[in-house]
């Protein structure tokens, strides 16, 4: 698309630079969006995008006082909803690959509770968006999001994960490190069945280093992979090995608290579930209860009407109604003197 005076301005960014933050600009260079600076001094170049005018979002009045107590509500309710155990593990997954040098991939496997599987748990794994979508060929790049999405399990000491975690140890406190080349040409090492450590290789990613777990009973490793030409000096200092530890202990605690939180919940939807039982046998209770109170006072006052009845019977009975002879007297006086008007 030209404008009017006669440059041509690109319509579309390139994938690669949406999802590194960056778009290209008119001299072919890719400036880089920092995160910390306002929106209103960037430069024009950093979206091709238009831009709605400056006037009607300094109208709103907004100040960056309020805007800031408003994202961190935001952020705070997102911290309350509910939220699946994947999603959570995903999240702390993607962010030791991002902070750690050279890191394109990351995968944590889980060693089955009868130990003969290991398997990739749910929401652990993450590849770096711009390492896959800067891979020279569209194969290389579905490759690599093949290897992303999808992982068979494999049986301890076989395959690129069985044997890392052999050679590592499952219990032991320290980071691992092997080089996937090695590894191909091993003729003592048996392959994977969809050939994942031939793969891993052809899309350039040549060291791992494997971290290792086990919390009550459960056991597992963490893969980290870089590039074949990531400086090993940068991989293996002091602070990249600390971070990759504790990343490793903090994904490990993650996932192997998904078990036990089961149990606890277990017990207290019994424990409620016997809380419910008990009451409504209480309330069943206090109505049978009930109804048999109303039925025997019943049958109480019907015994009392019915002793009142006789008693009145009996005292009717017992009565003598014999008048006295003044009364008789006094009746005849009574008659004869009416008789006489």
């Amino acid at each position: 698309m030209r404008s009017e005076g006669g440059s041509s301005t690109p319509m579309f960014t390139s994938a690669r630079s949406l999802m590194v933050g960056q778009s290209s600009d008119d001299n072919g260079a890719d400036p880089v969006i920092v995160r910390d600076e306002p929106i209103d001094v960037l430069p024009a170049s950093a979206s091709s995008v238009p831009q709605a005018p400056r006037r009607a979002s300094n109208a709103l009045n907004i100040s960056k006082e309020s805007m800031g107590h408003s994202m961190n509500t935001v952020a705070r309710n997102r911290r309350c909803l509910d939220r699946n155990d994947a999603d959570a593990l995903q999240d702390l997954v993607a962010d030791a690959g991002i902070n750690l040098f050279g890191c394109c991939f990351v995968e944590v496997w889980a060693l089955s509770e009868n130990g003969a599987l290991f398997e990739r748990v749910s929401g652990g794994h993450w590849m770096d968006p711009a390492f896959a979508q800067s891979l020279p060929s569209d194969e290389l790049i579905e490759m690599a999001w093949g290897l992303d999405r999808e992982a068979l399990s494999v049986p301890p000491g076989a395959g690129l994960v069985g044997t890392l975690a052999e050679e590592a140890g499952l219990d032991a406190d320290k980071i691992h490190w092997r080089q996937i080349k090695s590894m191909l040409n091993d003729p003592f090492i048996q392959k994977d069945k969809d050939s994942r450590m031939k793969k891993l290789h052809q899309i350039g990613l040549g060291m791992v280093a494997v971290g290792t777990f086990s919390h009550f009973g459960t056991k597992g490793v963490v893969l980290y992979f870089s590039r074949i030409k990531a400086d090993a000096s940068k991989l293996r200092s002091k602070t990249n090995r600390q971070f990759l530890m504790l990343s490793t202990e903090f994904i490990g605690a993650s996932y192997s608290i998904r078990k036990h939180r089961s149990e606890v919940a277990k017990v207290r939807r019994g424990e409620f579930n016997s809380a419910v039982d008990k009451v409504r046998a209480n309330l069943l209770h206090k109505k049978s209860s009930t109804l048999a109170s109303i039925i025997s006072n019943k049958d109480n006052i019907d015994k009392i009407k019915l002793a009142q009845s006789s008693e009145d019977d009996a005292a009717y009975e017992l009565y003598d109604f014999r008048p006295d002879k003044l009364s008789i007297r006094a009746g005849r006086w009574c008659y004869k003197r009416a008789k006489s008007f």
